[in-house]
């Protein structure tokens, strides 16, 4: 930890950090805009938007302006839990419902956060670890969901979808499974 590092590989490891940043935001847009069905020209800007405010947010976090952010060096970049759950409103209400759920949520963590900060130390890492745990177990279903179809559907977990999901993952070439539909002939 204090020696230094040649050159060479702290530049290697700084471009190998940043495409795995890169590619989060993009796989996170691609995401959502397959599974709610967006036109090429609102994925392109959601993902120009992706990654200004990542960048924004990285900013904040990382200089913590206005004591602001607890200046570490944090990089923030969408998806995950709050990607499923996005998602899942969006299917099941719409996107302004999605969207006027995340304004409301970030709105509530503004609120709240500064009363339960103070009362995190009551909390030992035990039930905490255990609750992230139990949320993230949840999510894995509502994240199935988005891959199998709903349950009593036509086409729930049918095999080309599955099939395609399982290859679109990083598994073969996409190239050779481009769509469900070429998929359902596949082993």
């Amino acid at each position: 930890m204090d020696e230094s590092r040649p050159l060479l590989r702290i530049v290697l490891f700084g471009i190998q950090h940043v495409l795995v940043m890169a590619a989060t935001p993009i796989s996170a847009m691609f995401l959502m805009s397959a599974t709610l069905g967006l036109g090429a020209e609102l994925t392109v800007e959601l993902l120009s938007a992706a990654f200004v405010l990542s960048g924004v947010g990285s900013l904040i976090q990382s200089l913590g302006p206005w004591k602001f952010g607890p200046r570490l060096p944090f990089v923030m970049l969408p998806g995950g839990a709050p990607l499923i759950l996005f998602l899942s409103i969006a299917e099941q209400h719409g996107l302004r419902t999605a969207t006027g759920a995340v304004i409301l949520t970030a709105a509530f963590y503004f609120v709240v956060l500064p009363v339960f900060s103070r009362l995190l130390r009551f909390f030992p890492a035990l039930v905490i670890g255990t609750m992230i745990v139990i949320v993230g177990v949840n999510l894995v279903k509502v994240g199935a969901v988005l891959v199998t179809g709903q349950p009593g559907t036509p086409g729930f977990a049918d095999r080309a979808t599955s099939v395609w999901a399982w290859r679109r993952s990083g598994s073969p070439s996409p190239a050779t499974c481009s769509s469900p539909a070429s998929c359902a002939n596949s082993p």
